[in-house]
């Protein structure tokens, strides 16, 4: 039997086994750390080690909490349910019923993953369902016990055959249950994966396919009616600005053409103050500064050599007062236009992002 495999039974290990482990892990460590400094040394120029800059810059800075602070149960009223949807109920029980077992058993030490996990994580005050999506596989093995036996009934029955009846022969039948149940559930987890993919904030990646293609109207071509695809001087015209939240949309992924110059509001958080001062818990970043007073924002931080007017401006619907009131009052002669509006979800619960994605642009008038 192998060593790691005698971990999970009755049978005794001996010293010898632990220096096997001992020396595997050491080994495979050795390997992977190696390779990972190598690749992180070509990749960023100087030697670096990820998990220490992770650390650092979540719990020692503190800089984490720039986007965004969550309740200390965030994981189990909101990460979990929104990870598990339907199964939840079933993963309670699984995860119930592990916890009575052995601890040598392999359900118990997976529910033990998930709760050491999950409390730890939850000291962080930054918190994200992305960071808890690495235990979905475990957690579905913790479901599927509980919710086989809900659905599912084995039973074993022992018959004689005919021409030996001393011979016994069992055979096991599984009978389903609660078939209306599983199909509301079935059709329900369906259903929202259907609407989270298809329509869901859709608008904020629509957006990018409208914006490119309009470029691609107007890009300048080269001698074989293809767009330039090297960089085009300074001088050219700012293409599109994003009046939106930080990360509301993928844009540098999609608008990937060369000579399409755009910008958006930043997020950066501040590595040049120190933790625990004033200085930091004052600091507004370039979204938290438009959004507090977008009048002024618009006034003092753009139209700059770093923030030039664009041709485009893209943001939702609920900032459209404010840049008519500032380009129209500001820019005598030009009107803004709406150029293309979409809808992107029918809730939010950042009032920023709430509304349509809409596109506008300035014309005389």
């Amino acid at each position: 039997m192998p060593v790691a495999t005698r971990f999970f039974s009755n049978a005794r290990l001996d010293l010898s086994d632990y220096q096997i482990l001992a020396r595997e892990a050491f080994i495979c460590g050795s390997s992977v750390l190696v390779i990972s400094g190598i690749s992180d040394r070509l990749y960023f120029g100087v030697w670096t080690f990820p998990p220490y800059q992770f650390l650092n810059f979540n719990i020692n800075q503190n800089l984490a909490v720039f986007y965004g602070r969550n309740d200390w149960h965030y994981y189990l009223s909101q990460g979990l349910p929104l990870l598990l949807t339907t199964y939840l109920p079933f993963t309670l029980v699984g995860i119930w019923s592990s916890t009575s077992l052995a601890a040598s058993n392999i359900r118990s030490l997976l529910t033990t993953t998930v709760l050491v996990t999950l409390a730890t994580l939850s000291l962080i005050s930054h918190k994200e369902v992305r960071f808890i999506y690495p235990l979905l596989p475990i957690l579905h093995i913790l479901t599927a016990p509980a919710i086989t036996s809900f659905f599912l009934t084995a039973t074993t029955e022992t018959n004689h055959p005919p021409r030996s009846p001393s011979a016994l022969r069992q055979t096991e039948e599984t009978t389903l249950h609660r078939k209306p149940l599983l199909a509301f559930l079935l059709f329900l987890n369906l259903t929202i994966a259907g609407f989270i993919t298809l329509h869901h904030q859709r608008g904020v990646l629509t957006v990018l396919k409208y914006l490119r293609h309009e470029y691609e109207l107007t890009a300048p071509l080269d001698e074989n009616g293809g767009i330039i695809s090297t960089p085009i001087s300074n001088d050219t015209e700012t293409f599109a600005a994003f009046l939106m939240p930080c990360h509301s949309t993928p844009w540098r992924s999609q608008l990937f053409y060369p000579g399409l110059k755009a910008w958006a509001l930043t997020c950066e958080p501040p590595l040049h103050l120190a933790a625990r001062t004033e200085e930091r818990e004052a600091y507004r970043d370039e979204a938290d500064r438009f959004y507090d007073d977008p009048l002024k924002f618009l006034k003092e931080e753009v139209n700059t050599r770093e923030r030039p007017w664009p041709k485009y401006v893209v943001g939702f619907e609920g900032i459209e007062s404010w840049l008519r009131e500032y380009y129209e009052g500001q820019m005598k002669g030009f009107k803004v236009r709406e150029k293309w509006r979409t809808g992107n979800s029918a809730w939010h619960d950042d009032w920023r992002r709430q509304g349509d994605v809409v596109v506008w642009e300035f014309v005389e008038g």
